[in-house]
């Protein structure tokens, strides 16, 4: 298998280099965009027909759409002509005449395309619109002494000056009919009618209106407030539209914008728009009164926290400090930065009122009582250090006992004081002296901000040093943040420090973070973002999502959140992109892409693209590809394509893509939608189906969730559907940001998140031996067996003759007594057999289908590639493909492996230790030391009732399994959430020659029902959790069988107030021989 898996690639890349030339060359245009083979044999036609297409100029809409010295000019030009390029077509501009007229010969196919135009529905009834162009804010534009226009009311009676058809015109005539409109041809006209006193303002698009009153003779004006009600509540993007009847050029300008690379738009917007920068913030008379009252204010200065704040001599250094300076340059407002000095008496200064405004700071339930806290300025996540020759550290846990280097007053010291009182801490001034604790071995570790650590290891050294894992639990699964803190009596400095950061630029933002994490940030690449998705993640805030609430292991919702693929893909998004990103639960996949359709959330990051989805999703480029599978019961024949299912009754879940393909595909198959995955195999369970659809890595896993050992996955249909991230298709900045962000996770990355929730991971590799072993105890028990049934027969017949003399009756009880028992353990013997056989029956058969799967694509693939008739597309789908299944395959044999070790256990030989003395207390004590973080977690209180010098004689390997089995059932089992109090009281007692071990847990119980079947081999109530029901069938073999005791379990114990749950475990005092 091996070899086929190597020689395989290798074979076909050798097929793929040997093709003929001529199918597999590509066309250049001038720009060295690719065409040609890139477009489809029905598009080359249309190209060829229509080498000329007409494309509407207006004459005055800089920086947009113009003339100049006869000549068509603008942003909007520029990209047509890349498409250009990039399509081999020409463009022939239809200019001299004013919006209307060309907006008439447009809908009258005088005009091919039109643009940039905004989108309305009775738009979309004369054209077809391509991917947005261009989003940009609407502000209203007045004369210089005017007041700021804040609200609706300030309209009303006025006259504002509108462009004829023009979708601004048709926004007020309809939202606002008591506002007189004067109707012009252009913006020139417009800007004439403010400055002449004709209207009060005219509506224009920001980057238009910078461009206009750069123009002499427009010194009077000024660009007013952003209207805010136009963008709200109207899709405020621009486009270019396509005649209706021509879909095939709407595709081919969507590919050709697709085409267009993000630095080759980012220099045509640099061309256009420029910076544009304002020195001052338009000011309320509010702030103004303010200003004029507080000129100046306090700042905190710290001595040493490069790189956000530092001091070198007496200047004030580092990021957060460049950030200031900008803003305060917005407001006018001077900065009076304290003396260098510590973070703690920074704080201490702060809630002094000695200081007025506190920068790089987190945000902390205890500084949100002291602060006004602004919006924050940067982003990062908090990271563990510790020495290069120390394990990795991936959680607080891992430092539970040790000591760590904290910051005076900073919130690392607040976190880990309230939620890990088991870690020592060494507090110091600064986080160089972290650093500096953890080399001279005072600390085993520090946490600090992943930018700080850069910086520090760049400019410091650090040899020693190493950065470790993600400190998650401090920044609660969430990019950190840093804001600025003002006092709570100063809610107009907040404001304006607010307003100051919403107008800094991209270009000021990517300034200062090349400036001081550039060249040594140790974090993951930022994605360029451009103005216009900076302007939209500023107006935009909260960024929301949906998920499919139970996709196992795609994606599913839990009280944390969203789990699976989907988290660890948000988390590197909102890393790259600093958006801030918010979950939407809903009860099912249903309800979420009714909620997509609704606008309740933006997007969805694992959906596939398909033709009703396009009405109100744009979608990113693919990045997840697994085939379609068949679920069916274990008799089912192997299925090799779609057409092998069409005459059978298939469920999937609702609203899944693939129901809407088959049912456009095949309409006649009948198919059951059902709600979730449970239900669809639970339907082939009891054959109201004959087969469940899914992705192949979400079957496999329903099926080891509800149909282990009576399903398998019988092969897979003929559709490809791969899964990208669905965007609300009014909102392109967004696409475009996500679009970005999934291209740059690399395929190392990819791959990692695979691993981590399609494998399971274990250090050993698959000892085939243990298979043999396991089938050796089988053979051994059943040897057993036969040697006790044989033994107890020769007994019974002695016994016979001896009490020949007892009536009949008694004879007949004990010939019937002896059958009993030897039918007992003959079912149990059967009951054990048949466990080992049902779990292992699910991940081998998925193994042999998921093989068989292999074999039919590897003979189907291997004749296409004789054939010639492999792309580098198809070859990159059929690599992603197998790869994928070949990882299924790793996984299940794996969980064999790790099933095959559990039977092994059921063995009491596997704890051959000597015997030894115990002494109770100390030996309890230690078994609950394994467990003390997840017992702080939960909020355990442990107590002990054990005499200090009670001491046995027993193996103490195997009582060491036993209690660590029954403290896990007490952690996973006995408490709820709404438990409160929780208690859990250990005691021993001698009772004659036994001691009695008792655990006691005041939690919620347990059935009584279940207490019957707790010790049977496989039975679990949490069978969903990966359990195999095999741990108390382990603690009952070797209690019984080892330690020659019992053990029992009871709703409350003897003594105890409490109901709960209580375990008792009855041992001998010494343990002199074998077991019994």
């Amino acid at each position: 298998m091996w070899m086929i898996r190597w020689l395989l690639p290798l074979m076909l890349l050798h097929a793929f280099a040997h093709a003929d030339d001529g199918r597999a060359t590509d066309v250049n245009g001038a720009d060295g965009h690719s065409t040609g083979a890139r477009w489809s044999a029905e598009e080359q036609a249309f190209l060829a027909q229509h080498p000329v297409i007409s494309v509407s100029n207006e004459m005055d809409w800089p920086p947009f759409d113009f003339v100049d010295d006869g000549a068509p000019s603008g942003y909007s030009i520029d990209v047509l002509e890349k498409i250009s390029n990039i399509l081999g077509i020409r463009f022939r501009y239809i200019n001299g005449h004013d919006w209307a007229t060309l907006y008439d010969m447009f809908e009258k196919r005088e005009i091919d395309v039109i643009h940039p135009l905004y989108k309305t529905p009775e738009r979309e009834q004369a054209g077809l619109f391509t991917t947005a162009l261009y989003a940009g804010r609407h502000h209203f534009i007045t004369l210089k002494d005017a007041d700021a226009i804040e609200s609706a009311e300030q309209l009303q009676g006025q006259t504002i000056a509108v462009i004829r058809g023009y979708a601004t015109a048709e926004f007020m005539e309809q939202r606002y009919p008591d506002v007189d409109l004067h109707y012009t041809h252009s913006l020139e006209e417009s800007l004439a009618a403010v400055t002449g006193g004709v209207a009060l303002a005219t509506i224009e698009i920001k980057d238009v209106a910078r461009y206009a009153l750069q123009q002499e003779g427009r010194e009077s004006l000024r660009i007013n407030s952003w209207f805010r009600d136009l963008d709200y509540t109207r899709d405020n993007n621009l486009y270019y539209a396509v005649r209706k009847d021509w879909p095939i050029l709407r595709d081919l300008f969507n590919k050709a914008l697709n085409r267009i690379s993000v630095s080759e738009y980012e220099a045509l917007r640099l061309k256009w728009f420029g910076s544009h920068l304002t020195t001052r913030i338009p000011l309320t008379p509010e702030e103004e009164a303010w200003l004029q009252s507080n000129p100046e204010i306090t700042v905190s200065n710290e001595a040493n926290y490069p790189p956000f704040n530092f001091s070198n001599g007496d200047q004030p250094q580092g990021y957060s400090v460049d950030i200031l300076n900008l803003v305060a340059d917005r407001i006018g407002v001077r900065l009076n930065y304290t003396p260098e000095t510590t973070f703690e008496q920074l704080l201490q200064g702060f809630k002094d009122g000695d200081i007025d405004l506190l920068h790089s700071a987190a945000k902390t339930p205890e500084r949100e009582k002291i602060a006004l806290y602004s919006n924050s300025y940067i982003t990062f996540r908090t990271r563990f250090a510790t020495r290069t020759n120390v394990a990795d550290i991936e959680s607080f846990d891992d430092l539970n006992g040790k000591t760590v280097a904290a910051g005076k007053g900073w919130f690392q010291e607040e976190f880990i004081r309230t939620h890990y009182p088991g870690i020592n801490l060494l507090l110091v001034d600064s986080a160089e002296d972290m650093l500096d604790a953890v080399a001279s071995e005072e600390a085993d570790a520090t946490i600090m901000n992943e930018k700080t650590i850069a910086y520090l290891f760049s400019r410091v050294g650090y040899t020693g040093l190493k950065v470790s894992g993600w400190a998650r639990e401090l920044d609660n699964d969430r990019i950190q943040k840093y804001y600025f803190l003002t006092q709570p009596d100063a809610p107009v400095l907040n404001s304006l420090i607010n307003k100051a950061l919403g107008s800094l630029s991209t270009r000021d933002l990517e300034d200062a973070r090349s400036k001081w994490f550039g060249s040594v940030s140790q974090g993951l690449p930022m994605v360029p973002i451009s103005e216009a998705e900076a302007d939209y993640l500023r107006a935009k805030g909260e960024i929301t999502y949906c998920a499919d609430p139970a996709w196992y292991p795609f994606e599913y919702i839990d009280e944390h959140g969203v789990q699976g693929l989907t988290r660890d893909y948000i988390s590197l998004i909102t890393q790259r992109t600093d958006m801030l990103v918010n979950l939407v639960r809903t009860e099912s996949w249903v309800e979420t892409i009714e909620a997509l359709k609704d606008r309740r959330c933006d997007m969805a990051l694992q959906i596939a693209e398909t033709d009703s989805r396009l009405e109100f999703l744009d979608f990113t480029p693919p990045y997840l590809f697994f085939p379609q599978v068949v679920v069916t019961v274990n008799d089912a024949p192997f299925i090799s394509g779609t057409k092998e299912v069409l005459d059978e009754t298939i469920a999937a879940v609702a609203g899944y893509a693939i129901v809407e393909i088959l049912k456009n595909k095949y309409p006649d198959m009948e198919i059951v939608e059902v709600a979730n995955h449970e239900q669809g195999v639970r339907k082939v369970l009891e054959g109201e189906v004959f087969g469940f659809i899914d992705f192949l890595p979400s079957a496999s896993r329903a099926i080891s969730d509800y149909g282990a050992g009576s399903l398998k996955i019988s092969g897979n249909l003929d559709e490809k559907i791969s899964l990208s991230a669905g965007i609300r298709n009014d909102e392109p900045e967004l696409t475009s940001l996500m679009s970005k962000a999934i291209e740059s996770i690399s395929d190392r990355q990819h791959r990692n998140i695979m691993d981590k929730w399609l494998t399971i991971k274990y250090e050993q590799s698959f000892d085939y031996s243990l298979l043999w072993k396991v089938l050796a105890v089988v053979a051994a028990v059943l040897l057993l067996f036969a040697y006790r049934s044989r033994q107890v027969a020769i007994h019974n017949k002695e016994v016979m003759a001896i009490n020949a003399q007892l009536e009949d009756a008694i004879v007949v009880l004990k010939r019937t007594q002896s059958k009993l028992v030897e039918s007992e353990k003959m079912t149990t013997l059967g009951r054990v057999l048949y466990g080992v056989a049902h779990e292992l029956n699910t991940p081998l058969g998925v193994c042999l289908t998921a093989c068989s799967m292999l074999q039919d694509d590897l003979e189907s693939t291997a004749e296409a590639s004789h054939r010639g008739g492999l792309s580098k597309s198809e070859l990159r789908h059929y690599f992603a493909d197998k790869e994928e299944v070949l990882k299924l395959i790793d996984s299940n044999l794996r969980r064999s492996a790790e099933l095959v070790s559990v039977f092994k256990q059921l063995s009491p030989e596997e704890y051959g230790d000597e015997l030894d003395e115990v002494n109770v207390l100390d030996f309890l004590t230690y078994v609950i030391s394994r467990f003390s973080h997840l017992i702080q977690d939960k909020q355990i209180q442990v107590r002990y009732k054990v005499a200090e010098q009670l001491v046995i004689v027993t193996h103490p390997r195997a009582l060491e399994v036993v209690l660590n089995q029954l403290i896990n059932n007490v952690l996973d089992h006995a408490f709820n959430d709404a438990s409160s109090d929780r208690q859990l009281t250990l005691s021993a007692s001698l009772a004659g020659e036994c001691v009695n071990i008792q655990l006691h847990d005041n939690g919620q119980g347990i059935d009584e029902e279940i207490i019957k079947k707790v010790f049977q081999p496989f039975y679990t109530t949490a069978r969903t959790k990966g359990k195999t029901g095999l741990g108390l069938s382990i603690v009952h073999n070797l209690v019984v069988h080892r330690l020659n005791g019992s053990i029992e379990y009871a709703e409350g114990c003897p003594g105890e107030h409490d109901k709960g749950t209580c375990c008792l475990l009855t041992l001998p005092v010494s343990l002199t021989s074998g077991p019994t």
